[in-house]
């Protein structure tokens, strides 16, 4: 069963698109499409590989036709890195030490 948590995917919306960088109120968890990130036949990826993303370009990297599959790949990874920076950077997502 795939990590999920409904409290990640909502505080997606409150971050700035990680790919354009715009806060208009359409951003949203975007799931890694890689096989490698557990994406499969209806199946989405675990909730801990979500990036924050505008509506469009979370359309683009799902959809859209302008970007190869490795410049899909390249856009996610990159907007990865930055969401996770950016939650942690923020205290908005908290390390507990044990």
């Amino acid at each position: 069963m795939a990590y999920r948590n409904k409290k990640l995917l909502e505080l997606m919306r409150e971050l700035p698109c990680m790919s354009c960088g715009i806060q208009n109120g359409t951003i949203v968890a975007c799931h890694s499409n890689q096989v490698s990130h557990g994406k499969g036949m209806g199946i989405k990826a675990p909730d801990s590989l979500v990036v924050a993303l505008c509506y469009t370009c979370h359309f683009e990297l799902d959809n859209g036709k302008r970007l190869s599959k490795e410049e899909r790949k390249q856009l996610w990874d990159r907007s990865y890195i930055k969401t996770m920076q950016y939650l942690i950077e923020k205290e908005l997502l908290i390390i507990n030490e044990k």
